[in-house]
């Protein structure tokens, strides 16, 4: 294992869970090192991500079909149409954009 995870409070009463990760190197033995990733701190939103998704009120995540931006002269009408509909992410994919949008 490279890195143990601890969990500590901000300050007591806090609902944050600040985590201090344990990673093991070669050369420096142990070190202590903030990460955000496995905190519960917000951190940024990813700038590409918030360009190219939206969150639904139910908690679905929409973004636009491909195929959409240029040479909509050579598709044909019903395939134009059918672009224009909104899709949305489910699974995994869903998951990784709402941890990218924060």
């Amino acid at each position: 294992m490279n890195f143990l995870r601890i969990p500590v409070l901000l300050h007591p009463g806090s609902l944050w869970l600040k985590s201090l990760c344990l990673y093991r190197s070669s050369a420096l033995g142990f070190a202590w090192q903030y990460n955000r990733w496995f905190a519960g701190v917000p951190g940024k939103s990813h700038s590409g991500a918030v360009k190219r998704f939206l969150v639904s009120k139910e908690g679905l995540v929409r973004h636009t079909a491909s195929g959409r931006q240029h040479l909509l002269s050579g598709k044909s009408a019903k395939r134009r149409i059918r672009l224009r509909r909104p899709r949305f992410l489910s699974g995994a994919d869903a998951r990784r954009v709402l941890r990218l949008l924060g």
